[in-house]
């Protein structure tokens, strides 16, 4: 589980880095938009669609999504809000650190 510091947890922020998506990765597990943030760290939100299948394959997808990105994004100097949307299948673990690796590689300063 993440800290509460690095959760995004407010429907008004989510919405609001949703909506103004000044930094953007897409593939085919999930896509990210992000907006940088006066924190001392970044922050995360998962939203997962009721389409994605019933709440254990959500919450599944979620829990993935978070270890990712605590794996991968906390070791780096962004400081950004990221609203992961998650997308059509439950990927494995090591495919959501590869893709966030690659996110974190071609996310724009």
């Amino acid at each position: 589980m993440l800290p509460k510091r690095e959760r995004l947890a407010d429907g008004r922020e989510i919405k609001k880095v949703l909506n103004q998506k000044k930094k953007y990765f897409s593939c085919p597990l999930f896509y990210l938009a992000g907006n940088e943030n006066n924190f001392t760290s970044s922050r995360l939100a998962v939203v997962c669609s009721s389409k994605l299948g019933n709440a254990v394959k959500r919450n599944l997808i979620r829990r993935r999504i978070k270890r990712a990105f605590a794996s991968i994004w906390r070791n780096n100097n962004k400081k950004h809000d990221v609203v992961a949307v998650a997308r059509g299948r439950v990927g494995l673990l090591r495919e959501y650190t590869s893709q966030f690796a690659a996110a974190l590689e071609k996310w724009p300063e």
